[in-house]
């Protein structure tokens, strides 16, 4: 007797868990921007330091705060949209916009790093978290966008489905 594999049921707990991922690394990058980004001293390649001295300038001091803080305030906001809206017609929309600001996160803390500060730097606590964070948005948000998609599929599959055969209350 052969045995089928399990089948794999996406619900509503799905979106939830996704939306609420988004608002935790909206957050993250959030408390981040206002850690340090770069710091002098240290060894290695990280400067784990919660200060920077006088001598380095902070995030939002540079060309890169305004888009850094814009960036971290819209992907909590569409978190929160997320978990407010539910998966409906705009669930695909948030998820792909949730990726795409992952990218634009990614993109702002490689460039400020590595050009606000320059290469006698090391990086902050700040630069790295926000860097993880938006690497991580970027499956989150294509992960809720298909989540949402495939919710809407089913759901409006189940509407135009005849009934199955015997499944009519009796008459």
């Amino acid at each position: 007797m052969a045995l089928s594999p399990p089948r794999m049921r996406l619900t509503r707990k799905d979106w939830i868990g996704d939306a609420v991922l988004t608002v935790v690394g909206g957050a993250v990058c959030l408390v981040a921007v206002f850690l340090p980004w770069a710091n002098t001293q240290g060894a290695g390649l990280m400067n784990y330091s919660l200060m920077h001295p006088d001598t380095v300038r902070g995030l939002l001091e540079t060309q890169w705060g305004l888009p850094a803080l814009s960036l971290a305030l819209a992907v909590s906001v569409m978190g929160v949209l997320m978990l407010a809206l539910g998966p409906g017609r705009l669930g695909v929309a948030l998820g792909l916009l949730t990726a795409a600001a992952g990218v634009g996160i990614v993109l702002v803390a490689r460039d400020a790093t590595g050009a606000a500060y320059g290469w006698g730097t090391q990086a902050g606590l700040g630069a790295v978290i926000t860097l993880f964070a938006g690497v991580l948005l970027m499956p989150i948000g294509l992960a809720s966008a298909a989540v949402a998609g495939a919710l809407l599929y089913f759901e409006r599959r189940a509407a135009t489905d005849p009934p199955a055969p015997g499944s009519a209350p009796p008459s």
